[in-house]
């Protein structure tokens, strides 16, 4: 499926209500926060939020590594090198209609959706 085409069909899926939360992954640098920001401009800004998880990801220097492979890296496309807990709780505040203060620009607001049931 073209990405024009797949815009497309997720724009109608949010519009109708069908979709009220999307999360976008994959590897690091495949193109997520581009296809998300693509995905966003063909939406009504009004009625959707976009929440970015690279403000989530915490310092290396508070991960463990792991006795199985001392050796390795922990990277940020591993769950345990984002701050899971204020993800989950900054999503549900927006899904439940609140407003949230931003980690990277913490003076900045994010502003819930007037229509409180489309994310």
């Amino acid at each position: 499926m073209k990405k024009k085409d797949l815009i497309e069909q997720l724009v109608s899926e949010i519009e109708t209500g069908r979709v009220r939360t999307l999360g976008i992954y994959g590897h690091g640098a495949s193109g997520k926060s581009t296809f998300a920001q693509e995905l966003y401009q063909a939406l009504d800004s009004t009625t959707v939020n976009l929440l970015e998880t690279d403000p989530y990801i915490t310092s290396e220097r508070h991960l463990v590594v792991p006795k199985q492979a001392p050796d390795q890296k922990v990277t940020a496309c591993l769950p345990v090198a984002h701050e899971l807990a204020s993800l989950q709780r900054d999503i549900l505040a927006l899904q439940a209609g609140m407003d949230i203060l931003t980690i990277d620009e913490p003076g900045r607001l994010v502003r819930s959706c007037p229509d409180s049931n489309r994310f």
